[in-house]
């Protein structure tokens, strides 16, 4: 018996999202929400079966529970890198927009410790929702922009 897969499901999403060698949707999605053209992906924590079951298998629970962030990626876009972080929220959180905000700047910052104001690269991130977050007749895409002056 085949059991229907939810599309809401992290694991699901993790695995059509940011599994080694399968591209193509994050590509996609970027290109459809964002519009920008991703040219090369390296995720961060890219989803794997069997590394789900060794974490469990050896007891690292505390590893196990960091996957909150569902997709974190370092991407290249026209020989510029840059940083993406895809988040599926299916159930309303307190704090969500706050951690909306925290887990791209909190990447974005990593890039300064390492070398300075030179190394620090775009950040994209995504968030998609399973619920209402904003008013009815509010915009629910919010775009942050920070340039820096020279």
């Amino acid at each position: 018996m085949i059991k229907k897969v939810s599309r809401t499901n992290d694991l699901a999403f993790k695995k059509a999202f940011s599994s080694i060698g399968n591209t193509e949707p994050l590509i996609g999605l970027a290109k459809d929400i964002l519009g920008i053209d991703i040219k090369e992906i390296s995720f961060i924590q890219p989803y794997s079966i069997e590394s789900y079951i060794k974490m469990i298998n050896n007891k690292q629970f505390a590893v196990f529970m960091q996957t909150i962030k569902d997709l974190a990626a370092k991407i290249v876009l026209n020989d510029k890198d840059a940083n993406f972080i895809g988040e599926l929220q299916v159930k309303g959180a307190k704090s969500f927009l706050e951690r909306s905000l925290y887990y791209p700047t909190q990447k974005f910052s990593e890039d300064y410790k390492e070398n300075k104001y030179g190394s620090m690269k775009p950040m994209y991130a995504i968030n998609i929702l399973g619920y209402k977050e904003f008013k009815q007749n509010s915009d629910g895409v919010r775009v942050f922009e920070m340039w820096l002056r020279t």
